[in-house]
């Protein structure tokens, strides 16, 4: 268990570092939530797609 000191320098150098944070942000959610999506809208295109060539053969 690490003292509340380092702890508390550790937050704040993260959390007023905008630099920092936004990578972080962009890292950890950003990156698989953009993946999600696009697999997601693949999937529904996909769907869509092969649909529409049911209803018209």
């Amino acid at each position: 268990m690490p003292d509340t000191y380092s702890v508390n320098l550790v937050i704040t150098c993260f959390v007023f570092n905008p630099y920092i944070t936004t990578w972080l942000i962009r890292c950890f959610l950003f990156n698989p939530l953009h993946k999600f999506l696009q697999i997601q809208r693949d999937r529904f295109f996909r769907y869509r797609h092969k649909s529409t060539i049911n209803m018209f053969t």
